[in-house]
């Protein structure tokens, strides 16, 4: 199935919605800070994660991660994870480092992938870092006299409202094969890295804190021994970091370094505040001075720098205000002692989020030649006077929107970071598509949501962070389409007619198309413009009637005819019943067994089911965490049965929340068992055609599988690293689970390969010496097995679950009848194992309370 891309307004609409925000700003002063309410790419959706106390998140995600760490070989089974793509649809790039005499040898930073390097200039990529127990790359910086040596500093440096927070500085001495911590492990995001060239043995490093928590481990870092000690020399406070660090080319005891303000919670986003100041050190990073003339007072937002490097007397620096917005270009030719305020160009735009992006460049032979990176790039010929596009406009998506890093081989090539991939230049950028080409064909797209389309079988679907909404299979990694644009979420597919399927961008806009994809029409936006969506909004066809279909803001919304959308509210306001933007619906599914069965959770905490369409509802959240709602699962099994997960990371609360009720929610059971790392659970699927034994959980970590719902977990396949999966979901057709990963594209397994039962013995089954003496009842049992033996043999009988864990174990030294208690174990499928001498014979028993 093709689609072709035409409808190129809608894309251009709800990109430019992404970079407008979807929020309205409230700017508050609380003491010296000011405080924006309004949240941007993305935050609306990573900000539930805390529902209802962000502040210690990354404590509880590092022991996830250490757990999962030495549990990652105790893998389910040797079957590996597919790369299904794509390569040639990017995804974001932090920080670029280039090797100082082989151009051909770059390294690439990605906020959850770890490193990438190349060895032919781009034409093919490894994968580096893997395993570290962060992947996000902040801050690369290849060491100046040796170039087999190479830092990484972890964190996401983007810091958005869930940053991948990081452990330390890291530093390989053979070009990136491997790794060795060199601390600063408590500093969440390593910003900035620089190495003195004079002594390499002395290490600047910027970090920009943990965003959740209020402590002293931020600021600027100094090493004279090559990272065995630190020394903290630049302070700001509990909720300030580093920006920016940079150090004069010829004379390493001057530093420059900018302070920010940066912390999140559930309810607030500082992004700006006094910290946001530009310092100075003439003594090595000794002692910091803050320099003050000619530049803006106040609170301040991010603040960038660059230095020339034929005169290092003119500084550079870029601000954006309290607002998030570009503010001004500022110039310093006398070393930072005074500034002047050269340009603000009204079309070099931010967005409102300056947070994400923001930092200059300054051409290595060319004092006067500067870069400037946000939305789009720009370059001045001039020293800041004028700017004019470097690079198409983002809509055109020749080069991606967002940009974030630029190194230069040389004043005509240079190499361009954006949230899209990595672009190279050998012309010196213009404005035109064919001066840049894209050279990182690798995995690193981030998929919210993925789908199957079963009049395209063999192609897997997805909605990607800034992306679009994507097509495409891993035999043609680098031909996958994008047929939608802005944030894409979840694609859905008509069944019956090819030429209906529904896209979705962020904050509930859903189009459908009913022409294969040649036009596309609005669905849902008279319910997303007035009322409050989710940044994920919920929405799904019945499974029941195909031409009615479900949309959640904090309501539901129903439409009984797809082809005429007229939707009506079947509910009241499902939230606390706050106007504020963070509550939402933000979990819906309808039962496949029994129509008119909804299930709601909202990402305040609450559930509720409906049994006739929405007529009544009931709240059944009672006995559950008071966190937001990340995936809720109607049994394919049972139309009484339902699972729900949630999202939350709190310090002495490190639990993976998931629970199963039976009874239409009258009663929970956690089923967050042995095995399952501590990480927020984004997604269930549930094996059909069973007991409700058998699934699969996609976290922050991975995805994982249990057999016995959830007694034990098992890590599934052998090859994906500790990366965010946020959705499962399966393909009948080639038979395998699609996993939208959040860092690493999209993969499958076979699902032939789950749920196995492993081999308890390698003996012979059914050998009727023992099995014509032996008697096992009932089956299915309840709260007993009943074991009646006939002969007088010394005969052992052990019961195990599905992953080969022995849950029992008696002996039958006599005739007689015994018994194994089976009510504290988990629904699901034992094997009994008997064993008399070298005899064997093992026997399914299925346990059902």
């Amino acid at each position: 199935m093709f689609f072709s891309f035409k409808y190129l307004s809608v894309l251009v609409i709800a990109s430019l919605f992404l970079l407008l925000g979807a929020c309205q700003q409230e700017t508050f002063e609380k003491g010296q800070l000011s405080i924006i309410e309004g949240l941007k790419p993305a935050d609306q959706y990573f900000v539930g994660r805390n529902y209802p106390n962000i502040g210690e998140g990354d404590i509880s995600y590092k022991k996830a991660v250490s757990q999962a760490l030495k549990t990652i070989k105790k893998r389910n089974n040797n079957t590996p994870w597919t790369i299904e793509g794509p390569h040639n649809i990017g995804g974001r790039i932090n920080c670029i480092a280039i090797h100082s005499t082989n151009a051909n040898i770059i390294y690439i930073g990605t906020p959850a992938a770890g490193i990438f390097k190349t060895t032919n200039g781009g034409t093919t990529w490894t994968q580096q870092f893997i395993n570290q127990g962060s992947m996000a790359i902040g801050a690369l910086v290849i060491n100046p006299l040796n170039p087999n040596i190479l830092y990484a500093g972890t964190g996401d440096k983007a810091l958005s409202s869930f940053t991948y927070l990081g452990r330390g500085l890291y530093k390989s001495t053979d070009g990136g094969n491997t790794w060795t911590n060199l601390g600063l492990e408590n500093t969440g995001v390593i910003s900035k890295i620089v190495v003195n060239p004079n002594d390499t043995q002395q290490i600047f490093v910027g970090t920009a804190g943990n965003i959740y928590t209020q402590d002293n481990n931020r600021g600027v870092y100094k090493s004279n021994d090559g990272g065995i000690t630190w020394t903290n020399t630049l302070y700001l406070g509990p909720t300030s970091g580093i920006g920016d660090l940079i150090m004069h080319p010829t004379n390493p005891s001057i530093l420059f370094a900018t302070g920010r303000n940066r912390f999140r919670s559930s309810l607030i986003s500082i992004v700006n505040g006094p910290a946001a100041r530009i310092y100075r050190s003439i003594d090595g990073g000794t002692t910091w001075d803050t320099l003050t003339n000619g530049l803006p007072q106040g609170p301040q937002g991010k603040i960038t720098l660059a230095i020339a490097k034929n005169n290092p007397s003119i500084v550079y620096a870029n601000y954006c205000d309290t607002t998030m917005n570009y503010s001004g270009f500022y110039k310093s030719t006398n070393g930072g002692n005074s500034w002047q305020f050269v340009s603000q160009d009204p079309q070099m735009s931010l967005g409102g989020f300056g947070w994400y992006f923001g930092e200059i460049r300054v051409d290595p032979n060319n004092d006067n030649k500067i870069y400037w990176m946000g939305v789009d790039l720009f370059v001045s010929n001039d020293g800041g006077d004028n700017w004019q596009l470097n690079a198409p406009e983002w809509w055109q998506y020749d080069v991606h929107a967002d940009k974030h890093d630029l190194q230069f081989i040389s004043s005509n090539s240079y190499l361009l970071a954006t949230d899209g991939g990595l672009y190279k230049t050998t012309t010196s950028g213009g404005n035109s598509a064919g001066s840049w080409n894209y050279i990182s064909q690798i995995p690193i797209t981030q998929f919210y949501r993925v789908a199957y389309n079963q009049f395209s079988p063999n192609d897997y679907f997805g909605g990607a962070q800034d992306n679009g909404s994507l097509q495409g299979n891993a035999t043609g990694l680098s031909v996958w389409q994008r047929y939608f644009g802005g944030d894409g979420f979840k694609p859905i597919f008509h069944p019956q007619d090819p030429s209906i399927f529904f896209t979705q961008t962020q904050n509930g806009y859903v189009h459908v198309t009913y022409d294969g994809g040649n036009n596309y029409d609005p669905m849902t936006s008279i319910i997303a413009d007035v009322e409050r969506c989710n940044w994920n909004s919920p929405y799904k066809l019945s499974s029941h009637n195909p031409n009615h279909m479900y949309f959640c803001s904090y309501r539901v919304h129903k439409t009984t005819d797809i082809q005429f959308p007229a939707f009506t509210p079947i509910s009241n306001d499902l939230t606390n019943g706050t106007a504020n933007i963070h509550h939402t619906i933000s979990a819906f599914d309808e039962s496949p067994l029994q129509q008119g069965k909804l299930f709601v959770g909202t990402s305040d905490a609450r559930i509720w089911t409906t049994q006739n369409d929405g007529s009544s509802w009931t709240q059944i959240n009672t006995s559950l965490p008071s966190r937001y709602v990340s995936s809720i699962k109607a049994s394919p099994n049972n139309p009484n049965a339902v699972f729900v997960s949630y999202w939350g990371y709190r310090d002495n609360d490190t639990t993976a929340y998931i629970y199963y009720s039976d009874n239409n929610g009258s009663t929970w059971t956690n089923i967050a068992g042995n095995g399952l790392p501590q990480f927020a659970i984004n997604s269930i699927w549930v094996l059909p055609g069973g007991n409700d034994s058998s699934l699969l959980v996609a976290n922050d970590g991975g995805v994982y599988q249990t057999a016995d719902r959830g007694t034990t977990w098992s890590r599934v396949g052998n090859n994906m690293p500790i990366i965010p999966v946020f959705e499962l979901d399966y393909n009948p057709t080639t038979k395998r689970i699609m996993a939208g990963t959040f860092a690493m594209s999209l993969q499958t397994i076979p699902l032939d390969s789950l749920f196995i039962t492993k081999p308890l013995v390698n003996a012979s089954v059914g050998n009727t010496s023992i099995s014509a003496t032996i008697s096992i009842s009932p089956n299915p049992a309840h709260d007993v097995i009943y074991i009646i033996q006939s002969s007088q043999q010394l005969t052992t009988a052990t019961l195990y679950d599905l992953n080969a864990n022995k849950v029992a174990n008696i002996v039958l030294s006599k005739p007689g009848k015994y018994s194994i208690n089976t009510s504290h174990l988990a629904e699901g499928i034992y094997i009994v194992l008997l064993k008399q001498g070298q005899q064997t014979h093992t026997q399914k028993i299925v346990v059902k309370h």
